[in-house]
């Protein structure tokens, strides 16, 4: 999930070699967006520009991952927030991943909503985490299979993967091998490798074959 911002990365980094920022400072940012934790503190250390100083659809969001990638993550918040705020929606995801990572799952719960809300679906599948595991809501894995089947069905690969299993182990709803044959697939289709393996496992079998077939196949 944390590559999400990706895109936001080579804009940052276009607009870095489009300014006169100094040779020295464009390599701390490039090293630090590559997990470089200590170029990210010597960029705190020269002190970041503020909340009010930066843009939302873009510095904010830089500021953020630097102090992320520094493990500040109380710090990145407030600039994610005021993105958020901005309607730059996967901002607000992120704000809500570092409230779950400080576990501070009210606010997780509360902010991944907002954004599941307005249609962002990998908010939608961390929302329903928050259900199957109880974290800042009351655990109710039949809320959580609702939410991963709406998700699924606007192609978060995720969801159905884990629709899938909810289906083939009975979890939160009636054990349906098809239903969880169809939802691997899907996952599969989307491009995860796990569905594809566990879609292969489920389609060599033959469910349309009774108990009473099967015992006289073994006489």
């Amino acid at each position: 999930m944390r590559n999400l911002f990706i895109s936001f990365i080579f804009v940052f980094c276009n607009l870095l070699n489009a300014t006169q920022t100094n040779l020295n400072e464009k390599e701390l940012i490039y090293a630090c967006l590559d997990s470089d934790k200590e170029a990210c503190l010597r960029l705190i250390d020269e002190e970041l520009p503020s909340i009010d100083e930066c843009n939302e659809e873009r510095s904010c969001i830089l500021i953020a991952h630097i102090y992320m990638n520094a493990s500040l993550h109380e710090y990145a918040i407030p600039y994610l927030k005021k993105s958020c705020y901005a309607n730059v929606i996967e901002a607000c995801f992120e704000s809500a991943l570092n409230y779950e990572i400080l576990e501070n799952y009210t606010q997780a719960y509360n902010t991944y909503k907002q954004s599941c809300d307005k249609g962002f679906m990998p908010s939608c599948y961390n929302l329903a985490m928050l259900y199957v595991n109880g974290l800042g809501v009351k655990a109710d894995i039949k809320k959580a299979n609702r939410i991963f089947f709406e998700a699924c069905a606007n192609d978060e690969e995720q969801s159905c993967y884990n629709l899938a299993i909810s289906y083939k182990e009975g979890i939160g709803l009636k054990a349906d091998r098809l239903k969880a044959k169809e939802f691997f697939k899907k996952a599969c289709d989307l491009g995860m490798d796990l569905g594809c393996k566990e879609y292969k496992i489920i389609n060599a079998a033959d469910f349309s074959i009774t108990i009473k077939d099967h015992l006289k196949q073994q006489e």
